[in-house]
């Protein structure tokens, strides 16, 4: 049975286990992608996923692709990907984990073994919580026309803004920043979705929150990005498409390990330069940091000028 229907950026994962087996543990990042399931109006579904209540099997016989410093490794085998959760050397190995095929159509989510003695169901994380749910997506928008992001994502006026930048640059402060304006309806303050659907760029927000735990399941069409940084002064500047390849690869999920899936994101990248406007926000923590994104999100028709600094702009309203 489905236990859950989850979508993120317009791709629907349906949650396949026994429900006397398994019960999906409450997360406030999580469960606003979560969908209401009525078995007389089937939802669209793009992913099957199916727990398991086993232990991850034995890996030490097939080839490691990628080793993360901090939060998961992958294995890959004939048919797909597994991927595991980074433990420390000494430690005992995961339990837990996913196998996924290369096209993440279908995936098992291993929960870990239930103890004997226990009669009631098993309670696990959302699958798609991080970082399980950042690299299936990342796998699967490679071949689809989207990419995750290293951002904090914004929607005004009904355009989506994107903030991206390395740890450190200020997402999470921007995202303070703008939290709670009546103008400004945030999508994410640490991961967006870009994807192109129907020659259009779009941004999403994601179940996969920095530490202003902002996860919105919105999206909107994409209006422009800006590369963050801080400054003592606030300011925007248009910047040259290699100076934009060059923060665009600092900021995209590319699994590089995978030679077959980076000609599409590379084409990818080269039609987000080409279609949508990039920028420099140099930011100055301050409360007229508001200002400048209102600014910006009023210039999007225009945004060959915003080099210059913009005068006040009054916004249309606040988006639903």
């Amino acid at each position: 049975m489905i236990l859950a229907h989850v979508a993120i950026a317009a791709e629907h994962f349906a949650v396949f286990g026994d429900s006397t087996r398994f019960a999906l543990k409450p997360s406030p990042s999580t469960d606003p992608f979560l969908l209401a399931y009525d078995a007389g109006h089937p939802l669209k579904v793009n992913v099957e996923m199916h727990l398991e209540d086993s232990d991850l099997p034995d890996l030490s016989s097939h080839r490691r692709i990628f080793h993360g410093a901090d939060l998961w490794s992958l294995v890959s085998d004939d048919r797909g990907y597994w991927l595991e959760s980074t433990v420390p050397t000494g430690q005992t190995p995961p339990s837990r984990g996913m196998w996924f095929d290369r096209l993440v159509d279908h995936v098992t989510y291993y929960c870990g073994r239930r103890p004997a003695k226990e009669d009631s169901a098993l309670t696990v994380p959302n699958p798609l919580h991080n970082p399980f749910g950042q690299v299936l997506m990342m796998h699967r928008l490679a071949t689809r026309q989207g990419t995750v992001v290293h951002a904090t994502g914004a929607v005004v006026n009904g355009r989506a803004l994107v903030f991206a930048g390395r740890s450190g640059a200020g997402k999470t402060t921007l995202a303070r920043l703008l939290n709670n304006h009546k103008d400004i309806q945030l999508l994410s303050d640490d991961r967006v979705i870009i994807r192109q659907i129907g020659g259009i760029f779009h941004a999403f927000g994601t179940p996969w929150p920095g530490d202003a735990g902002v996860a919105a399941n919105l999206g909107a069409p994409l209006a422009a990005i800006a590369f963050l940084s801080h400054a003592p002064a606030t300011s925007l500047r248009r910047i040259t498409a290699t100076r934009i390849f060059d923060q665009l690869m600092q900021v995209m999920a590319v699994p590089w390990y995978d030679r077959q899936l980076i000609p599409a994101l590379l084409t990818l990248a080269q039609d987000l330069i080409s279609q949508v406007p990039a920028l420099d926000l140099q930011i100055l923590p301050s409360a007229q940091v508001a200002d400048t994104i209102l600014e910006l999100a009023c210039a999007w028709p225009r945004l060959s000028d915003v080099a210059r600094p913009a005068s006040a702009c009054t916004p249309v309203g606040p988006t639903a």
